[in-house]
């Protein structure tokens, strides 16, 4: 009896092994089927990404689930593109609600860094080394604030150890060419933030110190080279289209400018000082109407606008109206007594009609002399009657 209870119940497990085996099967071809080769990786799909996180972690703070946590990935998520108002009002709930994380003062820490609070980032990275975080990003940063406050010798300090425990961090690379340009080797400085824009294309804050520090040493080509591979990596960005669009006025291509600028207007028509910086592109383009028509725009809304009296004379002057330009200059005048551009304008203009009153009276003193031409040497014979023949 014992053995076909036996019998059984290993013809029963026997049969379940099979089952399991060809429904196992089953899912595998299934799976075989369905499988496909993953697209490649596109900045589309990562911002759709960066989107469906966001509504998730949206949600997961409207119902209170891991706050805290929520709070603080969110937080990384707007740091990751450039949004660090954003971040910042999130990593303070965080910390708000859990104060005791070393992670959560070190990502701050990085924001206040980005948005130049020097005080307020230092304070965040001591906070989170007291609270273990030994993290190698932490003394990176610590050393990036150094060097921002001028303390030289405490951020090479920090700098060396971190270049040994991690060579090939892009942002320690960064701080070693700030620290190089800062004790006068420009050009190893330059070394240095290029090879950390090769290690990672997205260190914003290399792209702007290489363009300025080109900018210094007059070397315009790489220069606009740098700003076009800013461009490529953050196409986007207001600073780096802003940047582009002054270069090209400042460099006699106010044509190109112009693009750049009309996309900027089009995102922030509130923006006074852009559109100063667009008239002025319409102006070098020798559109002195278009220029006009945007500081006319500039002074109705901000009428104590600096210079812009004097901007409005200056294309009137150019559109010869030359009487509406002396008086903005003048208006200018009273507003900023003593304005050397106002005075300069004025000279100009006076200059001008000085000429014009010389050419009249050379264009006078020509007729004149026709008429009198000198007919001393011309033998003139009179005219004689016609003889009446019979």
């Amino acid at each position: 009896m014992l053995t076909a209870e036996k019998m059984l119940i290993s013809r029963l497990i026997y049969t379940l092994l099979i089952c399991s085996c060809l429904h196992l099967m089953g899912c595998v071809g299934a799976g075989n089927e369905k499988t496909a080769i993953p697209p490649p990786y596109t900045a589309e799909i990562s911002q759709e990404r960066e989107e469906a996180q966001l509504a998730f972690l949206s949600d997961c703070i409207r119902n209170r689930i891991d706050l805290a946590n929520s709070y603080y990935h969110r937080a990384r998520i707007y740091t990751q593109r450039y949004q660090f108002e954003l971040a910042l009002s999130d990593i303070n709930h965080a910390i708000s609600t859990k104060d005791n994380v070393g992670e959560y003062y070190l990502l701050r820490g990085k924001i206040n860094r980005e948005l130049n609070h020097l005080d307020a980032a230092m304070q965040d990275v001591e906070r989170a080394e007291a609270l273990q975080q030994n993290d190698p990003k932490l003394y990176v940063l610590m050393a990036d604030i150094l060097q921002e406050k001028n303390k030289i010798n405490e951020s090479s300090r920090y700098l060396n150890a971190i270049l040994s425990l991690a060579p090939y961090d892009a942002s320690a690379h960064y701080v070693k060419g700030m620290l190089q340009m800062k004790t006068g080797d420009t050009l190893a400085g330059l070394k240095s933030i290029e090879h950390a824009l090769e290690l990672n294309p997205r260190l914003f804050r290399g792209y702007s110190s290489a363009y300025q520090l080109y900018l210094s040493q007059n070397d315009p080509e790489n220069a606009l080279r740098i700003l076009g591979k800013g461009l490529e990596y953050f196409p986007g960005n207001t600073e780096v289209i802003i940047n582009l669009a002054r270069f090209l006025k400042d460099h006699h291509r106010p044509d190109s400018s112009l693009i750049y600028y009309r996309e900027l207007r089009l995102r922030d028509k509130e923006n006074l000082e852009l559109a100063a910086d667009m008239a002025d592109a319409y102006f070098k383009n020798r559109n002195y109407q278009e220029a006009l028509q945007i500081y006319e725009e500039i002074e109705t809304q901000n009428p104590n606008f600096p210079l812009i009296n004097y901007y409005i004379g200056a294309c009137q002057e150019k559109l010869w109206r030359w009487n509406t330009a002396k008086a903005y200059y003048v208006k200018e005048l009273e507003l900023s007594p003593g304005s050397p551009e106002a005075r300069q304008g004025l000279w100009r203009i006076s200059q001008l009609e000085n000429e014009r009153l010389e050419t009249s009276e050379n264009r006078d003193q020509n007729q004149d002399q026709l008429r009198t031409l000198d007919d001393s040497r011309i033998r003139i014979s009179p005219i004689l009657p016609r003889q009446i023949q019979d």
